[in-house]
Formats: structure tokens, sequence, C-alpha cells
């Protein structure tokens, strides 16, 4: 059987969306972007799809360089978001569907307004030519048979202050651009703020089992514990979490196994010893002690000395 009679044995077909290509303007990150949003739905991980440009090229046909050039469109205008695991060689793919569908509805809205336009255009086109020929077919009954000849309409048509149907939309246009952007910069924070979660815990879970060779307990207070670290210590997070692991000796944070509750208690502390480099032990905190001790002694004696010497004086 010819391949103009059946495609059976082409391959799967790809979903491709003509009023999307108008929307992101390329045919190839249309493509793309059908496919992504087809396997978000599978659920594969939290972070995304994983994909190679092998397989996206067997699925879809598009080449390195045509997936690598949507890629970039999709990720510059916020709606996709790659995150890169060296360890696993991998690059998960996780579509922003927040931003997507406020940008679609702000450009769906614009579209009607610019329809919107073309209409009006047409009709009033349409009205001044019928109205043209009318005029002329009256001069011709009165006047008899004259030679058709092309009339040009110089008239400028002048606009009412009064407020139309397409200024209305035009404004609605504006307001949906700005809510968009505005849902788009807020997606952008949050998902920012999430990748700092992530990476903090990331850094600790890897020193700890560096240190103790065993896993890191992940759980819901954990995960807790973490946010609340990233929003008191903010991008210094993953660098103090890794600091308390490797670097911290005090007694009790040994005894507890560098439990990350303990790092979030005394966060600042902590973040202050990860800048200064020098991470306090319980040696070090007793000797510290021991010259405060030492220095508040030498002053009370000082002072001692002086009201001694203001006394013989007087």
């Amino acid at each position: 059987m010819s391949l103009s009679v059946s495609l059976s044995n082409v391959g799967n077909p790809v979903a491709y969306y003509p009023r999307l290509a108008r929307f992101f303007g390329s045919v190839n990150v249309a493509i793309l972007f059908a496919q992504l949003h087809y396997w978000s739905l599978r659920g594969e991980s939290d972070l995304g799809t994983y994909k190679t440009s092998e397989e996206f090229t067997l699925e879809t046909g598009l080449s390195y360089r045509e997936q690598a050039t949507a890629r970039k469109a999709l990720r510059d205008a916020g709606y996709l978001i790659e995150t890169a695991r060296r360890l696993e060689h991998r690059v998960y793919f996780k579509l922003n569907l927040e931003a997507v569908d406020a940008a679609f509805e702000a450009w769906t809205i614009a579209q009607s307004a610019n329809d919107e336009n073309a209409f009006r255009e047409m009709r009033q086109a349409q009205s001044g030519e019928c109205g043209k020929r009318s005029s002329r077919g009256a001069a011709n009954a009165v006047g008899g048979v004259r030679k058709a000849q092309s009339v040009i309409n110089t008239e400028i048509p002048t606009k009412t202050p009064t407020e139309t149907p397409t200024d209305i939309l035009s404004t609605t246009a504006d307001a949906a651009v700005a809510g968009a952007s505005a849902a788009a910069q807020e997606a952008e924070r949050k998902e920012a703020f999430a990748a700092l979660c992530r990476k903090t815990w990331e850094a600790y879970a890897e020193a700890y089992f560096a240190r103790y060779k065993t896993e890191a307990v992940r759980n819901a207070k954990g995960n807790t514990t973490v946010v609340n670290l990233v929003k008191r210590l903010g991008a210094e997070a993953p660098d103090v979490a890794r600091f308390f692991v490797e670097r911290v000796s005090e007694a009790f944070v040994v005894r507890r196994c560098h439990g990350i509750g303990d790092l979030l208690a005394q966060c600042e502390a902590f973040r202050t010893q990860w800048a200064s480099g020098t991470a306090m032990t319980s040696t070090g905190a007793q000797a510290a002690d021991k010259t405060s001790a030492n220095f508040d002694a030498i002053e009370e004696a000082k002072r001692l000395t002086r009201q001694r010497k203001e006394a013989r004086n007087a």
C-alpha cells in the first residue's frame, strides 16, 4: 500500500495548533510546547519532564538546533523552566502554565481588538463605495448616459470624542497585558524561591551524606524548616547549610547529628561563622567565655583602682 493511501508505517503524528504558532510566533516553538505539555500531564517528576534531544527529534522531527532555538524562546518568555541535575546528567523541562495562560489570554483579547478594527474599516469602505455608486447612478439618470469614470474619495473621516467599542477593547487589552506581566513576574519569583529551597536542601543533604554516610531524613517538617531557613538567610542559605554540616562541631550539634532544626534555630549565628570562615567549637566557646571573664575582671580592677586614687586625691 502506497504512502498516499496509508500513513500507518510513518509513525505517530505530532500535535500542531496553528493558533499557538501565531501566539508564539514560530511553528517549531508551538510543536515543542505541545509535546512538553503532553508529557507534563504524565507527571514523571516534580522537576518536570526529562527527555533527550534524540527523543525529542524522534517525537517531533525537530533537529537539535531547532529544539535549542525553541527552548530559548520559551525560556526568554518565562514559559519554560529548565533544571539541570549534573549528578544525574539530566535536564528537566517544566512549563510555567500560569504565565502561558495569562499571556495567551491577553494576546487573545488583543487579537479580538484587531479583528474588530479590521471589520469596522471594511464596513466603512463598503459603505463609502455604495454611497458613491448611488450618487453616480442618480446623476446618470438625470443628466443622461455619461462615460464611466473612476472617482477618488478625498474626504478625511473625522473621529467623534465618544468612546467606541474598539477603544474599550484596547483598554481591556492593555489591562490584560499588564496583569499578565505581573502574573509572570510573580510566577518567576515563586519559582526562584522554590529553586533556592531545592538548592538549600541538596547542599545540606550532600554534606550530611558525606559526614554520616547515610541519607538525611526528609519530611514535611524538614521542608517547612528549609522554607523558613531560606526566608531568613536568602541566597546564602545553601552555603550556610553546607558549612553547618561540614564545619560546625559544637557538642550539642554533634550529639543531635546536625539536625536541620538546630541549623534553623541559630541560623544567623552559623551564618556569621560561615562568613568569617571560623567555626565555633565547644573548646573555642569555653576559651572565649574564659577570655571574656578575664577581661571583665581586669576592667573591674581598673575601675576600683581609679576610685581609690580619686578618693586619695580628694
